[in-house]
């Protein structure tokens, strides 16, 4: 199967789970309600009615938000400008790509696994949908069945993410600081920094994709060695890196795109009517829906492509494969 095929084969499969991703975003909604709220009544608290409340009914207060970001503990802490349209998920992408994913206060660690579970706990379930073998329980079922398995995998994925942003990533900014210290010419500092994150994210991108095919081997034929589905997703990227590599950059491009659509038309922080406001969130949670029917769409096409590459590689299943 080619990676276009199976690209347009994932688009097909979302229809097949939309109440479901429809599921997954309502329970999103309710603890980002919950969580919101904590901060609401912080920023409540804050301003009162005091002449700042005022000021902010025009438009974003710097003085304010000066005194309550020096004050603000827990939770109130992520409150500031950047929160607002694009600038979340520019925040999130900067700390993703600088590999600060182990940073942080535990709140916030906390709050981070609590959302990765949630995925976890989901993708059985959205899987075990796509699989025309699998003779499949309910999605749910699916879900809580597999569960477990896929913690241990997602602990050994964090293991190896770690390895790559922790520690390969500080080694390698330490032997280019060493390397250009007496280094005049920044251009230099520039394209080995350039050559530093494009070696690492390749390197993430790869993991990222071994393990999306370690939980579809997972799920498809129930296995419970959890450290074998890394070993045999990799001989399956490394047999066929164009296919599989192919079908992750199509859709790491449809990504892009929706972010630099969404930059297009989201109001920043400083929307101050009631209609600006609604439509910063409306689109808000527009861009939510749509990120999680991509990550759906990464399982869809990817389970269309493991399940032809195994059809055209050989007449066995992947049960009857070593």
């Amino acid at each position: 199967m080619k990676p276009l095929r199976a690209y347009f084969q994932g688009v097909l499969g979302l229809w097949r789970v939309k109440r479901y991703i429809l599921g997954l975003y309502a329970v999103n909604l309710m603890l980002a309600l919950a969580l919101g709220s904590v901060v609401g009544r912080a920023i409540y608290r804050s301003l009162g009615n005091s002449r700042a409340a005022e000021n902010l009914v025009q438009g974003f207060d710097s003085l304010w938000y000066g005194s309550f970001s020096a004050t603000a503990q827990g939770l109130a802490r992520t409150f500031h400008p950047a929160v607002v349209g694009i600038g979340a998920v520019f925040e999130n992408l900067n700390d993703f790509l600088q590999g600060r994913l182990f940073e942080g206060e535990g709140i916030f660690l906390g709050l981070g696994l609590l959302y990765l579970l949630l995925w976890t706990f989901f993708s059985a379930g959205f899987i075990s949908r796509f699989l025309s073998r699998a003779q499949t329980p309910d999605f749910l079922q699916a879900a809580a069945g597999f569960l477990g398995r896929l913690v241990l995998l997602a602990i050994l994925a964090g293991m190896v993410y770690y390895l790559l942003l922790g520690v390969f990533l500080d080694f390698l900014s330490g032997w280019i600081r060493g390397l250009t210290r007496d280094t005049t010419d920044e251009r230099i500092v520039f394209f080995l920094t350039l050559g530093k994150y494009g070696a690492v994210w390749f390197l993430v991108w790869w993991v990222n994709m071994v393990f999306d095919y370690s939980k579809i081997i997972i799920v498809d034929r129930n296995l419970r060695m959890v450290p074998l589905a890394p070993v045999e997703a990799f001989g399956l990227v490394l047999k066929h890196p164009l296919k599989t590599m192919g079908l992750y950059y199509l859709l790491g491009i449809t990504s892009t795109l929706m972010i630099l659509i969404y930059w297009m038309v989201a109001p920043g922080a400083g929307a101050s009517s009631a209609g600006e406001i609604w439509a910063a969130f409306l689109l808000g949670q527009l861009y939510i829906i749509l990120r999680m029917c991509l990550r759906v769409w990464f399982y869809s096409s990817q389970v269309a492509l493991y399940e032809g590459l195994y059809k055209t590689s050989s007449n066995q299943s992947p049960e009857e494969i070593g």
